[in-house]
């Protein structure tokens, strides 16, 4: 794991100890779920639009970031679907890879974004752009590794608007937004190196503060599951030793429920059953492993995927590769083989 994300989670990991209550543990969650789904930037830019303007942003594996610094615009999840607007100082996070596009006005035509931006600079050459209205855009996509992992960011929302004033709320996001602003206008030594880092510490930010807002009140899932009372102590101690031979009586037992009034209030919280939220926590944890420990039969510091297996509760790699199967659709082998995407330089426009 490269050495800025390490000290990211542990920097999380220490201040959300420093919280009390239900938002600690959130916090702690958070940090696992970060870590094992394994976000990372695939692509960061700023961008300003004269006049007029649409682009038009293809399907993919990644979540898609929109940041109008200056002057606002409009997004729109497909051709049917209502505008939705994205104010000066609003954040937009579309989390699911769906084709969208942003524009200056509701209904504008679209292009992909090296012809808008081709455009731009003929504007810009021809003089044209000093008269004409700007948006400056700050935009990022982030790659999930296991997106068919545990029951993580699968749970959020297809999009995350977050307001001017609710960003204002939160001092943290206003430094890394403003420090990120400028650095993007200003440059310097080192220039796309910090622009990257300070687009992955965003996200954390952004989804921290989805949680305050929305969290308690999210449909069933690891964010609704942190304010449920019981289910909250469970759902950690699943997190926190993933390789114990769980079963619902002893989750039931650290909640402090009755068994069948666990079992309804977990699947109430989570929209799963116990047991099937701790097999697909491990098989998070180990397509996590998996990546991390390359292509060449060894895994995580030289172990096989039968010691991978041994080291998260199963029997024998027979077993865990059974239920790696069920739940990622492939074996560890082939997970472990497949291709992974190599993140692009920070883009200027």
């Amino acid at each position: 794991m490269p050495v800025w994300r390490n000290f990211l989670s542990n920097r999380i990991t220490r201040l959300a100890k420093t919280r009390r209550g239900g938002h600690s543990k959130g916090m702690d969650m958070l940090t696992d779920i970060l870590r094992l789904s394994g976000l990372s930037t695939t692509v960061t830019g700023h961008a300003t639009f004269y006049g007029d303007w649409g682009v038009s942003v293809a399907p993919s594996a990644e979540m898609a970031l929109h940041v109008p610094r200056v002057g606002q615009c409009w997004f729109r999840k497909d051709a049917q679907a209502q505008p939705m607007l994205i104010a000066q100082g609003d954040l937009l996070l579309a989390t699911r890879g769906f084709a969208h596009s942003i524009s200056d006005e509701p209904h504008r035509a679209c292009e992909p974004l090296e012809d808008v931006l081709a455009r731009m600079e003929r504007r810009k050459a021809a003089d044209q752009a000093q008269d004409l209205p700007q948006v400056h855009m700050l935009c990022a996509k982030y790659l999930v590794e296991v997106p068919g992992g545990a029951p993580m960011l699968g749970v959020l929302p297809d999009c995350i608007h977050l307001t001017a004033d609710q960003i204002a709320a939160e001092p943290r996001l206003v430094a890394v937004l403003d420090l990120l602003d400028a650095e993007a206008r200003l440059g310097g030594g080192g220039t796309g190196h910090v622009v990257s880092r300070l687009v992955d510490t965003l996200l954390v930010f952004v989804l921290r503060r989805w949680f305050d807002l929305y969290g308690a009140s999210a449909g069933p899932g690891w964010f609704r599951a942190l304010s449920t009372p019981g289910v909250n102590r469970a759902v950690g101690a699943i997190h926190a030793d993933p390789a114990r031979r769980w079963n619902v009586d002893d989750l039931a037992d650290i909640a402090g429920q009755s068994r069948p009034t666990f079992l309804r209030r977990f699947r109430d919280a989570t929209g799963e059953a116990p047991m099937s939220y701790v097999t697909r926590w491990r098989m998070a944890r180990a397509a996590r492993a998996l990546r991390d420990g390359g292509r060449d039969g060894a895994i995580d510091g030289g172990r096989t995927i039968e010691t991978l297996a041994v080291s998260l509760g199963y029997d024998n790699g027979a077993s865990f590769s059974k239920a790696f199967r069920k739940i990622m659709g492939t074996s560890p082998s082939a997970y472990r083989r497949a291709p992974q995407v190599t993140p692009q330089q920070p883009e200027e426009a």
